[in-house]
Parts: C-alpha cells; structure tokens; sequence
C-alpha cells in the first residue's frame, strides 16, 4: 500500500512536531503525508492548563474532535464546558479556540477542509527530537504575518 492508496495510523505514527511553545502535534494527513490535496488531519496534545488561542482560517473549516480530557470550548459568541467526544465545527471565518480547564493532557483531532494551516504548524514547530527554541515575539509576528491567508489570532499577543 502506497500512500495515495490510503493510510492505516497508529496514535503514534505521522509527521510528529513539537510546537515552539512544547506542545505536541503529529500532521497524519496532508499533501505529504498520504498525498491528499484537499484534506488536512492533525492531532495534538494540550497540557493541562493551556490552550488554543481564539482563532479563525479565513479559508477553510475546521473540525476539532475532543479524544480526551476536559476544557472550555469558544466559537463565535458561544463558550461552553466540553468533555472527551465533544467535537467543534467553525467555518471558515468563525472564531474557535480551546481551553485545557482540566487535569491532564487534552488530546485533539483537527480536520481542515483546505491545505494551509499545516504549513504554519511546520513553522512553529521542529520536528520531534530536535532542540526547541521559543520563537522571539518578533519571529512569531513575522510568521503569523507570512500565513495570515491561513490562520488570524484573535489576541495576537497569545
């Protein structure tokens, strides 16, 4: 089985990148990884206590699948209590962001209708093993800045 004939993952198997923040996320779906050209699928570990900033894609939907643990949800207006199988829908152009309110890890699932928001991850992350060096504020504003076609931050100072 080639990778345009489909995946079989582990929890653990994909492209996994540790967020300059110390986040763990793993691209299992992308246009290198299973060779998809429409679709983008993400997992991602919160730690207790931290979040996904308030965020919109002004080019794509989102889809956030809650595997396990607890927290605040926001789209839009609407902030609510979410447990293990909760899962968020926000169109493009909605505000969604996610709150670890809980105990421990909050394990996710991130499902893109467009290629994009991949490109950001890779560069705010480095690849699992490798040194992880904090971005500077400025490098963060200049990487925001470069994919602002993909993702805006409601606070840009998170």
């Amino acid at each position: 089985m080639t990778p345009q004939d489909g995946l079989i993952l582990r929890a653990d198997e994909g492209e996994r990148l540790v967020r300059r923040w110390g986040f763990l996320a793993t691209v299992k779906v992308d246009s290198q990884n299973g060779a998809s050209r429409d679709l983008v699928a993400i997992t991602e570990v919160v730690p207790a206590g931290k979040l996904i900033p308030v965020h919109k894609h002004p080019d794509a939907d989102e889809i956030v699948i809650l595997l396990q643990g607890t927290g605040i949800a926001t789209i839009g207006e609407t902030r609510r209590t979410v447990e293990a199988g909760s899962m968020l829908f926000a169109p493009k152009g909605i505000w969604m962001g996610f709150e670890n309110t809980g105990s421990e890890d909050a394990h996710v699932v991130g499902i893109f209708s467009k290629p994009g928001y991949e490109d950001y991850l890779r560069a705010t992350s480095v690849p699992e093993g490798h040194p992880v060096t904090p971005l500077t504020a400025a490098e963060l504003k200049a990487v925001r800045s470069k994919f602002a076609d993909q993702i805006v931050f409601q606070d840009e100072s998170r």
